[in-house]
């Protein structure tokens, strides 16, 4: 039996290349970190369930390629969403300017 969930949102996870979107949705949706790098050159999705006072919410993270210079794939993707987090690297200079 499939679940019903009590919300669904939608959650876009931004920024420019190398600011560590993947890695951060990795994290919170399978619970890995890889240390090696590799741009997304689309984009890329994961879920997470959580459950309080007995309600199931399910939430989806969509990693937007930082490469999408054009921000085609962000104007598709982003149809629908409930949020958005805008990442950069702390360590790198040029994330945090743009």
């Amino acid at each position: 039996m499939i679940p019903k969930y009590r919300y669904d949102f939608k959650l876009m996870i931004a920024g420019e290349t190398g600011s560590g979107k993947t890695c951060f949705v990795d994290k919170l949706t399978k619970d890995i970190f890889k240390e090696e790098y590799k741009p997304t050159k689309k984009s890329g999705f994961g879920f997470k369930i959580y459950e309080k006072d007995g309600k199931l919410y399910r939430i989806e993270f969509w990693d937007l390629a930082g490469e999408d210079k054009e921000h085609v794939l962000a104007k598709i993707f982003s149809n629908g969403a409930h949020g958005c987090v805008y990442m950069s690297d702390a360590t790198n200079k040029q994330t945090r300017e743009k």
